[in-house]
């Protein structure tokens, strides 16, 4: 999809001043304990490799003078609220 946005952009006459580009901090991949940064490489499998193309795509709408916003979105699987009770919720239900 950011390809295509991308490709997009560089045919329109007047680029956008701002591309929103959205991923998932899977992007840095299963990295256990490590404290990572929005400057740290993208990880390794499907999921931090589909995100590192992503952004890639989204960042050559750059190069036409367009400002990049990456936003890496998580979920909150905390036993204090979050994501877990919810799902927690499904999963007795089947």
């Amino acid at each position: 999809m950011a390809a295509r946005v991308g490709a997009l952009i560089a045919r329109l006459e007047r680029a956008p001043e701002v591309l929103i580009n959205a991923s998932a901090i899977g992007y840095y991949g299963d990295r256990t304990d490590a404290t990572l940064g929005e400057d740290d490489t993208p990880g390794s499998g499907c999921l931090a490799e589909g995100g590192g193309q992503g952004e890639a795509a989204a960042e050559r709408a750059g190069t036409r003078g367009v400002r990049v916003c990456r936003i890496r979105i998580g979920l909150v699987l905390g036993p204090g609220g979050g994501l877990l009770e919810p799902l927690a919720l499904a999963a007795r239900f089947g």
